[in-house]
């Protein structure tokens, strides 16, 4: 996520994520994603971005995208985090 800027669209996290922005909506609208909604459009900050990912909300969507399964797959890497 080092390429975004510090506020990210809904569509450019949807897109980074392999999602349809309408899930990522979905996921503000029910307060899940933390976002700032600046006249109509919710806005993510980078930090509430990353903090999702580690949320079981993300965690534990049954149906992730491949690019989710790749980010997650890395992050555990990374970190020496075995399932």
């Amino acid at each position: 996520m080092s390429d975004f800027e510090d506020l990210i669209t809904v569509k450019e996290f949807a897109d980074f994520l392999g999602y349809n922005p309408n899930s990522v909506g979905r996921w503000c609208n029910k307060l899940a994603l933390k976002c700032f909604n600046v006249s109509g459009k919710y806005l993510i900050s980078k930090v509430c971005a990353i903090e999702f990912l580690a949320t079981d909300t993300s965690l534990g969507v049954r149906r992730k995208s491949h690019r989710h399964q790749l980010f997650l797959s890395d992050f555990m890497n990374r970190n020496g985090i075995v399932r």
